[in-house]
């Protein structure tokens, strides 16, 4: 671009930050000085649906450069070009309920910027996350006890002092941990262990949920969208002698003692009765129309197999 001095402006589409503390925006940048030149970058933050614009962020040149100067075309970003940028606006953008972000280049005959991975993300007083359910597994071998693991986060701006944790299986009855005389800073995660449960052989769905959380400023999650996890795990049964054989030709599926485990809960191992090597059933799995991403897997899982007595070996064929 040869017109120096011209301007070109990406515009985000209007964005709810209403009830939040701070927004921050975050993107890749990548951009190589042609000395001499002098292109701009600059992010502005409208809160009056475009009317009006703020400059948030300013640099230029050098000043704006990831990966030095040069004196050619910069076409192509090698890995460690690419620099994180942060942007933290603070209540007086989230006054207005809605921002509008721009990205606004001012050419100055120079060189090529490119952007990736824009991220405009909210913070609240008291946000509590839940990341992850370290237990029950997606594959047991007996009904219980059981002793929950959950890993839980600060994603909000206060520390958090207390909270609850609930959680039920296939949506029964719910039980309570109330946790007290904790210090969950900002960004700081922890293991919690919550009460034993007892299950039955077959799928199951636990629920875990967190309520309440205690700050300096009160009580109660301003942002619950990341307050739930629902995680699939199974117990199989036990089968005490050998031989075992499973030709899928019951009704039930997965057959008793036998358990499935399905991470996404959409395509996985099914019965059918339109193809067999013998008899009528057979199972299979449709990857032709899998939508999910290629990583997804889907296991298929024995009961307990029991080998002892056996002279030498175990042999499996399929």
């Amino acid at each position: 671009n040869d017109f120096t001095g011209e301007t070109d402006a990406l515009k985000s589409p209007s964005v709810n930050v209403a009830g939040a503390d701070s927004v921050i925006i975050s993107f890749d940048l990548a951009y190589k000085n042609f000395e001499g030149s002098n292109d701009k970058l600059q992010v502005k933050i409208s809160t009056d649906c475009g009317k009006t614009f703020t400059t948030v962020f300013d640099k230029s040149g050098a000043g704006l450069s990831t990966a030095g100067s040069s004196p050619g075309a910069y076409l192509k970003p090698v890995a460690n070009d690419w620099k994180t940028q942060r942007i933290v606006l603070d209540s007086t953008f989230t006054a207005s309920g809605t921002i509008i972000v721009a990205f606004e280049n001012t050419a100055d005959y120079g060189n090529n910027i490119f952007i990736d991975n824009i991220n405009i993300s909210k913070l609240f007083k008291r946000d509590f996350k839940l990341v992850a359910v370290k237990q029950p597994i997606d594959g047991n071998c007996s009904t219980g006890p059981f002793m929950p693991v959950v890993t839980i986060s600060n994603a909000g701006v206060e520390t958090i002092t207390a909270f609850k944790i609930a959680y039920s299986i296939d949506n029964g009855s719910i039980d309570t941990t109330t946790i007290t005389g904790i210090s969950l800073a900002a960004n700081q995660q922890t293991n919690i262990t919550l009460n034993t449960f007892n299950s039955t052989v077959g799928n199951h769905i636990f629920k875990v949920y967190s309520l309440a959380p205690v700050t300096a400023s009160g009580t109660g999650d301003l942002y619950p969208m990341n307050d739930t996890l629902n995680v699939p795990f199974v117990i199989v049964g036990i089968q005490p002698t050998l031989p075992l054989m499973q030709g899928f030709e019951g009704t039930s599926f997965p057959p008793p003692d036998w358990g499935i485990i399905n991470p996404d809960g959409v395509t996985t191992w099914q019965q059918s009765s339109a193809n067999a090597k013998t008899g009528k059933g057979a199972m299979v799995i449709n990857n032709f129309t899998y939508a999910a991403e290629a990583t997804t897997t889907d296991k298929f899982i024995s009961p307990v197999i029991s080998n002892a007595g056996t002279n030498d070996s175990v042999f499996m064929a399929f």
